[in-house]
């Protein structure tokens, strides 16, 4: 059992920490501890810089999601990204996978067209290729995006 007065003291700092920070879950299974570390470190980080623009800013009225999606805007735009090509004739040959989803974003599965050439089962993913309009599964532990462009190339 915990003494009522400790409890109050000390943990409600924490309690209002994770009360603010548990929508924002970005750990997966696959992600490996240290990684999980790091990020969670990074959570506190923002919180506690929130925490902190709040107090030097009493007349601020703005939410943790709204500060969050401040400072993205603010990284992308000083640091822009300039992996996707802009214009239409480059965009053509771009290829990047992305997930199929229908009106109501559930994801729409078709069978990979490479891995049943490599494993001679068929195989259903979300994935297709924007560049080549094909469906290929990239979750696998060896990817037939990456496999099948790197036929397609050589």
């Amino acid at each position: 059992m915990k003494p009522a007065t400790v409890y109050n003291r000390t943990m409600g700092g924490v309690d209002d920490v994770d009360q603010q920070l548990s929508p924002y879950v970005n750990n997966r299974k696959s992600v490996k501890w240290y990684k999980k570390v790091a990020f969670r470190l990074l959570k506190w980080s923002v919180y506690e810089l929130f925490r902190l623009y709040l107090a030097m800013q009493p007349s601020a009225r703005i939410r943790y999601k709204t500060f969050i999606l401040e400072i993205v805007e603010s990284i992308l735009q000083k640091y822009p990204s300039n992996s996707i090509p802009q214009h239409p004739e480059e965009r053509r040959n771009f290829h990047a996978g992305g997930k199929i989803l229908n009106q109501r974003g559930v994801p729409v599965f078709a069978y990979c067209c490479y891995y049943n050439t490599i494993r001679h089962i068929r195989r259903q993913t979300p994935f297709k290729c924007s560049g080549c309009n094909k469906r290929l599964c990239i979750q696998s532990q060896d990817s037939c995006f990456q496999l099948y462009h790197l036929s397609m190339s050589s």
